[in-house]
């Protein structure tokens, strides 16, 4: 058999014969076979890719917590109880985790540990960036979080938001290639020192491409370009710019600015939006800016009242 089944209400196991959290690998077997148990924070986007080898077997038991597959009028709650498998997938399958899930997890597959080492090592030198960069700490988390919540509003289906919570969450990887004396430099950087800093999009590109993440290298590639074509690395304008780096622009340079650099002090939430406000339509998307207001309001963060000022000219997000 070929496919995705679900086996929902409590169906029992031996009826079928021959898919943010931790991952414990508790048991492996010679075939390939391997027993994880899995955890995943509610709220968390998921996917079940195609093995690329035939005869592949996944299978996932919900020990506690409930997760949707589909899109909307398709949708499936799988609840405590239920199952998933598949064998010889032929499409990518989507989830997302309603409450907080504990998830038996079996697979003849070692694809999913070269995924987990492939993301483990990039996420090792995201965190290799914001040790050099401690201005940067949980920055990527922060911008991660709001990014899917306006990938969210705008409706975009579970795959979309997936590639985007990796962009989002590998966007400053190339950063890895900057010396620390000029991600901390306390002043303003030499023409040389920011051609440096401006190659970080395209090295992070590469990185990613060479994983399973590859279809996000766009996004990484063009998180710096802006609407009027002032950003780097190819100078993009409006449309050319993909929505997914339009919304990564968006929500780092807000977190640029309320962080605290070597150079200045971190700005006041309200301050910091009214300034990405003057700059809407200009330099970043008025709908992702809008997005991002109503979401800070939602959060408490900023008052209803945000309005335009004139800019200034200490956007730490315009340089890095």
């Amino acid at each position: 058999m070929q496919g995705l089944y679900l086996g929902l209400n409590g169906a029992f196991l031996d009826r079928f014969s021959k898919d943010s959290g931790t991952l414990t690998l508790l048991a492996s077997a010679p075939n390939g076979m391997e027993v994880m148990m899995q955890e995943i924070e509610p709220g968390r986007y998921f996917c079940l890719t195609p093995g690329e080898k035939d005869n592949t077997f996944e299978f996932f038991y919900v020990i506690e917590g409930s997760l949707i597959h589909g899109e909307n009028d398709n949708e499936v709650i799988i609840k405590k109880g239920d199952y998933v498998y598949f064998s010889d997938l032929r499409q990518v399958a989507h989830f997302k985790t309603i409450e907080p899930c504990r998830l038996l997890y079996l697979s003849t597959q070692p694809v999913f540990n070269y995924i987990n080492s492939c993301l483990q090592e990039l996420v090792n030198m995201v965190s290799a960036v914001e040790e050099k960069d401690t201005c940067t700490l949980n920055h990527t988390q922060r911008l991660q979080h709001y990014a899917l919540r306006i990938g969210e509003k705008l409706n975009f289906t579970k795959d979309r938001l997936i590639a985007l919570g990796y962009a989002a969450l590998l966007h400053d990887v190339g950063k890895v290639n900057i010396p620390a004396e000029v991600l901390m430099k306390p002043g303003p950087l030499t023409s040389s020192e920011f051609d440096l800093v401006k190659k970080h999009p395209v090295d992070g590109r590469n990185m990613v491409q060479k994983t399973f993440l590859s279809h996000i290298g766009d996004i990484v590639e063009q998180h710096h370009e802006r609407l009027d074509g002032s950003g780097y690395p190819h100078g993009l304008k409006n449309n050319d710019i993909l929505l997914e780096a339009r919304i990564v622009a968006v929500v780092d340079c807000y977190d640029a600015m309320i962080s605290d650099r070597p150079y200045r002090k971190g700005k006041d939430p309200q301050v910091a939006i009214e300034e990405l406000i003057s700059l809407s339509g200009q330099l970043y998307d008025s709908m992702i800016v809008d997005t991002l207001v109503r979401l800070l309001i939602e959060d408490g963060v900023i008052k209803s009242d945000a309005k335009q000022v004139v800019a200034s000219d200490e956007y730490g997000c315009i340089v890095l």
